[in-house]
C-alpha cells in the first residue's frame, strides 16, 4: 500500500513538472509574439517604375493632334473633363502612398476606353500597377455615368423610339433598333 502511494505521489510530481514546463513555454511563446508584434514598423511597398510617358512626353511634348491620337479629344477637352469630374475621381489622401493625381487617372480611364490595351500595358506605360488602371477605369467611368450622362445624353420618348426602330426595319430588315453606336468621332453640341 505504501508503495502505491509513492509511485502516485511520485507520478503527481512528473505532471506537475510537465504542466509547470508546458506553462512556462506558453508565457514565453507569448511573450516572444508580442515582442515580435511591438517590433513590427509599418512600411509600405511598391515596385520601382518608369513615369517618363505621362510626366515628361504627354506632358511636355504632346501636339493637338497626338492628343487626339492618344485619349480621343483635345487638352482643352481633357482639362475641362477633368474639372467635371475632379471632385468624384480626386484621390484619397489617406493612402500611405503617393497618390495618383486626378488628371492621371481620368488619362489613364482615356487612355484604356480609346486602345483597349490590357491592364498591364497600360500601367506599364503609365508607370501603374494593374489594379491602379483598373481602379482609375471604373472610377472614371463610374464619375461620368453620374456627372454626365444625363447632362449629356439622353433617350427617346415612346413614340419616337418606335418610328425611327419601324424606319430601320423597313430599310434594314433588323426588328426593334432605334439606334447604334460607332467609333466615329462626333462633335457634341455644347
Amino acid at each position: 500500500m505504501a508503495e502505491s502511494v509513492l509511485r502516485f505521489h511520485g507520478f503527481g510530481s512528473v505532471i506537475s513538472a510537465a504542466a509547470t514546463a508546458i506553462t512556462v513555454l506558453i508565457m514565453n511563446r507569448r511573450q516572444r509574439q508580442r515582442i515580435i508584434i511591438q517590433r513590427q514598423s509599418p512600411y509600405v511597398w511598391q515596385r520601382p517604375r518608369i513615369r517618363d510617358f505621362w510626366e515628361r512626353i504627354v506632358n511636355e511634348d504632346f501636339t493637338d493632334e497626338m492628343w487626339i491620337q492618344h485619349f480621343p479629344m483635345t487638352l482643352d477637352t481633357f482639362i475641362e473633363l477633368c474639372n467635371v469630374l475632379e471632385h468624384l475621381v480626386a484621390p484619397d489622401v489617406s493612402c500611405p502612398r503617393e497618390a495618383v493625381p486626378t488628371r492621371k487617372r481620368v488619362a489613364i480611364a482615356l487612355y484604356k476606353l480609346a486602345t483597349c490595351s490590357e491592364y498591364r500595358v497600360i500601367g506599364e506605360t503609365f508607370g501603374v500597377s494593374k489594379t491602379t488602371v483598373h481602379r482609375c477605369v471604373y472610377g472614371v467611368c463610374q464619375a461620368i455615368c453620374i456627372k454626365l450622362m444625363k447632362r449629356k445624353i439622353s433617350l427617346l420618348d415612346v413614340d419616337e423610339a418606335l418610328e425611327i426602330a419601324q424606319r430601320n426595319y423597313e430599310s434594314h430588315k433588323i426588328p426593334q433598333v432605334y439606334g447604334t453606336i460607332d467609333g466615329s468621332h462626333l462633335v457634341v453640341p455644347q
